[in-house]
């Protein structure tokens, strides 16, 4: 699939996303259901910015200006790539809350997320690690799941 430059199939190491935002392919964005289906396997293996820029940049050049749902869509991907290269197993939304299963954390990312969030952080060390982070108010989630990621992906070695 990869030599084809279509995404590779998904693993058990991928990150599953589970959150409230609207991340799709409009019908009225691209009209044949075939098409849709390719942008769907581009998008899922954009792996990093660059990645996703040449997927903006492709389906501007296709279909015109991409709409919210799909910019949503492709950042949703880029966050899941990158989340699952660290370790995240699974990204939730819990009423204002995302929460972020990890495999096994770094103390670097432990305090850098405390550092960065301080009392809107939380760590559960239990059978299933994980930490959330609250929203803050107006805050979107994929702006603070990018954030998070981003920071984790910073500290770790």
């Amino acid at each position: 699939a990869e030599a084809k430059g279509e995404a590779p199939p998904a693993t058990s190491e991928d990150c599953l996303v589970d959150v409230s935002i609207n991340a799709y392919i409009p019908d009225s964005y691209i009209e044949s259901s075939a098409q849709r289906i390719d942008c769907y396997r581009r998008i899922a293996g954009i792996r990093d910015e660059e990645d996703s820029l040449d997927v903006v940049d492709e389906l501007i050049d296709r279909y015109g200006e991409p709409p919210k749902s799909v910019m949503g869509l492709i950042k949703v991907a880029l966050i899941r790539n990158m989340s699952s290269r660290l370790g995240v197993t699974e990204i939730v939304q819990r009423g204002e809350r995302v929460v972020f299963y990890i495999r096994s954390p770094l103390m670097e990312q432990v305090m850098a997320l405390s550092e960065k969030y301080g009392k809107r952080v939380r760590f559960d060390d239990g059978a299933k690690p994980n930490f959330s982070i609250a929203l803050e108010k107006g805050q979107k989630t994929l702006e603070l799941m990018e954030e998070a990621v981003k920071l984790m992906s910073s500290v770790q070695g």
